[in-house]
Order: structure tokens, then sequence, then C-alpha cells
């Protein structure tokens, strides 16, 4: 009986693990791209990121999976809800009609267009034809037409209304930081919310690779083919400054540059994208390399369609999942009124999960007060004040609270507090205490002030941390500090000696 009253839940999660089969895939393909080009960049005598362990990760299964549960969670998320809900439209209120049909597929074709404007998005391509086609095909098959008088009112109030009522109070608040303040204020809090924000940190750049523009990548490989001795080495040493790594072969490579005449010719793959000259490429790097990416950039519909089903698609699947557990619960004690508590308790709990945040924005800390609130007995006043002293580049060092701090236990206190010493001069040795944090959001903001503190006599620590980490997000950071001291990459002694 169950089964058959649930088997909505039941297909999308159907839709959902064939979202994961194909973002899997998807992500292992992006994982061996990646393991080549770290491959040629190591044997060119550089520094590699991620590093050589997790590198080795890159073939394995079992990092493709647990990076592809991101595009499962946003873009799969938003295809099935949105299947599943185009099947009941088409079942019960147009009662089966091809002419619907044609309607359903239009509208899945104009995603598919958009997502390859830019270039052919094969595997990206899957998820808009699989994903809908799975859940019509089984979905139209086990779902009846409407025989009688559906009860319209009934799922605008059960359905509809909370979802829409939710949307509207998340939105007025949705901001930039808006994720920031759910990490803050309920996964760094509890043990299990820690192991979701730990899950994160560790497999999400595993997916974010897949589809990053040029200049969203930190490293980038380069060709030279063809090119004059006498200007060789002034490209690469110029486009090294911005993480273009030189290789040895064109395979692998995000550009190549050939030389035409008096021309440089940039390549990707055997597309030639830009025409310019030594002059203008060594004056004008920066521009050309963004005009680049731009245009070699395929995924950026993909991206954008992804964010956004990470804001609808993924908090109306929760709706979907919390409604089906309480409606289940209240069957089994026989309450005739189980749908609408069901809908009233994903209500409130979308409400109860808002309120911290709201309650957030509504401080109002200003430089007469910002010290009363950096004393206070509640972490959220003192972290809410910290915030304040860094967008107003107060020196929380000179205030007489900033000992106290330094020894909290609170999480986002400390990640705050650490933020917060970019407005300080001589940082570096109070950035260095949280280096050996086993806290993964601490670790990243301690490289990140380390790296504008500007001394040079980090370089080799931090090297050689990047090199040991097992995290690759923390490598991320480290190697952005890196740059931000002013280090940039150059071929290993052992190699130039060969």
């Amino acid at each position: 009986m169950l089964l058959k009253k649930y088997y909505t839940v039941l297909l999308i999660l159907l839709a959902l693990l064939i979202s994961e089969i194909i973002a899997s895939v998807h992500v292992y393909i992006s994982n061996v791209s990646l393991y080549e080009k770290l491959a040629e960049i190591l044997n060119a005598g550089y520094l590699i990121l991620p590093n050589e362990f997790v590198m080795e990760s890159l073939k394995t299964i079992k990092s493709a999976f647990f990076g592809g549960i991101f595009f499962t969670l946003t873009i799969g998320s938003f295809l099935s809800i949105i299947s599943v809900g185009l099947v009941w439209i088409w079942k019960k209120l147009f009662f089966g009609s091809r002419l619907f049909l044609l309607f359903v597929l239009i509208f899945f074709s104009l995603f598919i267009i958009v997502i390859n404007l830019n270039g052919i998005c094969f595997v990206e391509t899957l998820y808009f034809i699989i994903v809908p086609l799975t859940v019509f095909l089984v979905c139209g098959k086990l779902m009846l037409e409407n025989k009688g008088n559906i009860q319209i009112k009934k799922i605008i109030s059960l359905h509809l209304l909370p979802i829409g009522l939710l949307s509207i109070f998340w939105s007025i608040n949705f901001k930039a930081e808006l994720f920031v303040n759910i990490r803050d204020n309920f996964l760094l809090l509890n043990p299990i919310g820690m192991s979701i924000n730990d899950f994160y940190y560790k497999y999400n750049l595993y997916a974010a690779e897949s589809f990053k523009s040029d200049r969203q990548k930190i490293l980038k490989t380069l060709y030279l083919k063809d090119i004059d001795t006498s200007i060789k080495l002034s490209i690469e040493s110029k486009l090294l400054m911005f993480d273009y790594i030189p290789i040895r072969s064109d395979i692998n490579a995000d550009m190549v540059i050939f030389q035409k005449e008096k021309k440089l010719i940039l390549k990707r793959k055997e597309k030639e994208i830009i025409k310019t000259n030594i002059e203008q490429l060594i004056s004008n790097t920066s521009n050309i390399l963004t005009e680049f990416s731009d245009k070699t950039d395929k995924y950026i519909f993909f991206r954008a369609i992804t964010f956004y089903s990470l804001i609808l698609g993924f908090p109306i699947l929760l709706y979907t999942i919390i409604f089906n557990i309480f409606s289940i619960i209240f069957t089994v004690f026989s309450s005739k009124y189980k749908d609408i508590l069901a809908a009233l308790i994903c209500f409130i709990v979308g409400i109860l999960f808002l309120m911290p945040i709201y309650f957030i924005n509504k401080k109002d800390i200003t430089l007469e007060n910002y010290k009363t609130f950096l004393s206070s007995n509640q972490w959220q006043d003192r972290v809410e004040s910290l915030k304040f002293m860094i967008n107003k580049g107060i020196d929380i060092k000179k205030t007489e609270d900033y000992q106290k701090l330094m020894n909290t236990d609170i999480i986002p206190e400390k990640y705050w507090l650490i933020k917060s010493l970019e407005n300080s001069s001589n940082t570096y040795a109070d950035a260095a205490k949280f280096l050996n944090s086993k806290q993964i959001n601490i670790l990243c903001m301690a490289y990140n002030v380390m790296g504008k503190t500007k001394n040079k006599n980090a370089i080799p620590l931090i090297i050689e941390r990047i090199k040991n980490s097992k995290n690759w997000y923390e490598q991320w950071y480290a190697y952005k500090s890196l740059r931000k001291i002013g280090w940039s990459q150059t071929k290993s002694k052992a190699i130039v000696s060969q």
C-alpha cells in the first residue's frame, strides 16, 4: 500500500540514482583528464596542484562517485523534481496528451541547446536527456491518468503554497553570505554538520574542476609550438606568472601558441582563438588571457543552471523527502490529516532554518557599540562584531579582547577572528599558530592571512605543506597564499640539470 501511494518519491530517488551514475562518469572523465595534465606538469619539473597524494585519487571510482554527489544534488535534483512534476501535469491535467509531450520535448531541447551554445558538452547534455526520459518512461506507465475531478485546491495548499511562501522568505533574505551563515550557524556546531562540512571540502573540487573556465582554474597547461628561441623564454616566463605551465606536447595543453610569421596564434586544440603579437602578449597579458578564457569557456551556461539548481532544486527535493517521511509516519498512526501535518512540519522546518540567519541580519552594529558586541557572552554577537571590524578595516589586535578571542573553541568565531587579522600588521606568527588545526575552514583562512602578510619567509613552509597535505582544498588555499606573497612557478633544479 505504501509503495503504491508513495511511488512518486521512489521515482525521484530513481532519477537521482540515474543522475549520480551520469555524474560519476562526468567527474571521472574530468579526473582522468586532470591526472594526465598533472603528470605532464610534474614531468616538466613544476609544482603540481593537487599534489601527488591527491593526484593518485583522481583515478579512483570513489573520488568520482563522491565528487559526483554535487551534481546529483544540484542539477540532478532540479531535473528529477521538474521531470516528475511535468509527468504529473501530463497525466493528471492533460490526460496523456501527445501535444503536451511535444511541449516537454521543446522544453528540454531548449536546455540542451543553451548548454551547448559555446561548445559541445556531451556528458553534461546526458543529464537533460537520460534523467527526464527515465522519469517519463517509468512514471508514465505507473501513474494513472486522472479520471475524475482532481483536487487542485488540496495540491496548491499542501505543496505549492508552502513551497511558494518559503521561496519568498528565503529570497528576501538571500545574500551572497547566505551559505556562509548556514555553515556557521548549522554545520560547524554539531558532529553531523561537521561531517557534512568536511565531506564537502574533501570532494567538491573534484566536481568543480570539471566545469571551470581557464581563469577559474589554478594551473593551466601551455605548449609553445614553432616559436623563435629569441622570444620563447619571454613568453614562458610571462605566462608562468599567470600559472600557465609549459609542457612538452600539445596533447594535454589548455593553450597552444604557435608562430606564423610575426603573428602569435593562441589555440585550444585545433581551433584558433586569438591572433596577437609578442609585444601585445607581453604588455597586455592579463586582458588577452581573460579573452582567451571567455572564448573557450563552454561551460558557462551549465554552471549557471547548476547554481540555480542548488538554489531551487535541492531545497524542493528536501521538502519532498521530508514531506513524504512525515506523511508515512502519520499514516502508521492512521491520521486522516497526515498530508496537512506533513506539509505544516516542512513549512515550520524551513522557517526555523531561516530564523537564526534572519536575526543575524538584524543586528545593528556601529562604530560606537562594536566593542560591546565583541565582549558579549553570545558568540554570535562576537562574530558579527568581527565581521563589522573586517568591513571597516579595524585592527583586531588593538582591542582588549584579542587574546581572549584567540583561545576560543567555537569554530565560526575562530574563523572570523583569523580573517579579521587581514586588517592587522605583523600577523605572520598569529596566523601560523593555526596551521596545525585539523579543521579545514580554520586552516584555509590561516593560509589566506599568511598570503596577505607578503612574508617571503613563509614560502618554503607553505610549499612543503602543499607537497605533504592530503586535502586538495587545503592545497588550493595554500597555493593562492603563495601567489599573494609574490611567489611564482619555476622549474625544479633537478629537471633543469637533465
